[in-house]
């Protein structure tokens, strides 16, 4: 525990020239590595019935003529789980995001199960810590959803030297 305001001087002067050498972006990965997907389990209620659903975050490469990854595509998934098998439930695919607007507004504002809760929705406050709650009024209760975020939004990029422009119409494996 930092006694005196010059030993917390001394630690952050320390923290700062300490050299840092910054992770490797995910689109940087995107020629070595397999794509990243990750999968938790939660519940919450929706439309006011509680359900079990998943959430699945994962990579897509976008491929340029000459085959080779020219983004990732991040999306992320919420999959109903407590519906009895061969269930075929619609789904709502949302694309998030863009120039001059973050990601996070549709996904954690409107669609996804959990958003931001505000004291004052009127006059929300603007600075964090945020308590994140069941957003009532996504549709999970009826619809799978799938959030993607264009490249330069959210996690989503393009790699590194690669011009996506050319290959705009490009394919996925």
């Amino acid at each position: 525990m930092m006694k005196t305001a010059a030993s917390k001087w001394v630690l952050a002067a320390v923290l700062m020239a300490a050299p840092i050498s910054p992770a490797p972006t995910l689109a940087q990965t995107a020629a070595t590595s397999a794509p990243l997907r990750f999968e938790t389990q939660h519940s919450g209620t929706f439309g006011g019935k509680t359900i079990r659903y998943k959430a699945v975050v994962e990579q897509t490469p976008i491929l340029g003529a000459d085959g080779q990854a020219i983004a990732q595509i991040v999306a992320t998934s919420y999959i109903r789980t407590d519906t009895p098998k061969g269930t075929v439930r619609p789904v709502v695919f949302v694309f998030n995001g863009g120039p001059g607007s973050a990601s996070v507004w549709l996904h954690m504002g409107i669609m996804g199960p959990k958003r931001v809760a505000f004291t004052d929705d009127v006059k929300p406050e603007t600075t964090p810590p945020f308590k994140i709650t069941d957003n009532p009024d996504s549709p999970l209760d009826v619809a799978d959803i799938v959030l993607f975020d264009p490249p330069g939004t959210g996690y989503s990029q393009v790699v590194a030297g690669k011009d996506p422009k050319p290959s705009a119409s490009s394919r996925t494996p």
